[in-house]
């Protein structure tokens, strides 16, 4: 992943929008890669909505796989980090990603 150096930490309470999916990487590690949406404050009778790629490494990425759903809540941990890429147009578009530090399953 192509990241910028503009990184922010952030705790959010998260409702998974996909499954994880988990990869084995050619060292033996593991990544788990899904979507989830975080709502803020209601502005104009509107919830506040936005939606992040999450990525977790390791041990969260096995908390993920076995304990994750889509629709489940979960607090977590970690940095903000913009990543670039190039559409099939070869238009530059950046997003933001959610690299997770710290992974809590909600009650």
């Amino acid at each position: 992943m192509k990241a910028n150096q503009n990184t922010n930490r952030v705790n959010m309470y998260v409702c998974l929008g996909t499954q994880p999916v988990v990869k084995s990487t050619s060292n033996g590690g593991r990544m788990a890669n899904f979507y989830a949406m975080n709502v803020g404050s209601e502005k104009e009778n509107a919830p506040l909505c936005k939606w992040f790629r999450v990525i977790s490494w390791g041990k969260n990425a096995d908390i993920a796989q076995q304990h994750l759903t889509k629709g489940k809540k979960v607090f977590i941990s970690g940095t903000i980090q913009k990543e670039e890429y190039k559409t099939k147009k070869g238009e530059v578009r950046m997003k933001e990603v959610v690299v997770v530090s710290s992974l809590r399953l909600a009650a």
